[in-house]
């Protein structure tokens, strides 16, 4: 089965992401901010170790909204 892995993919074009993905049978990995901080290196270096990480495609959609 081929894996994506989507940042960001909670709401708006990441969630729409994730489900297109879904929908056409892929592995959708998808890890919140409470299990990846994409701001700590130390987060994703543990994320990394202890997850498999190896996927097909990549969406790094994560951002902020500084409102």
């Amino acid at each position: 089965m081929r894996k994506v892995f989507i940042t960001g993919a909670s709401r708006g074009i990441g969630k729409a992401a994730a489900r297109l993905f879904s929908s056409s049978g892929f592995q959708v990995v998808s890890p919140g901010r409470d299990v990846l901080d994409l701001s700590s290196p130390e987060s994703v270096e543990n994320f990394i170790k202890n997850n498999d990480c190896k996927a097909d495609v990549l969406i790094n959609n994560a951002g902020i909204n500084p409102l």
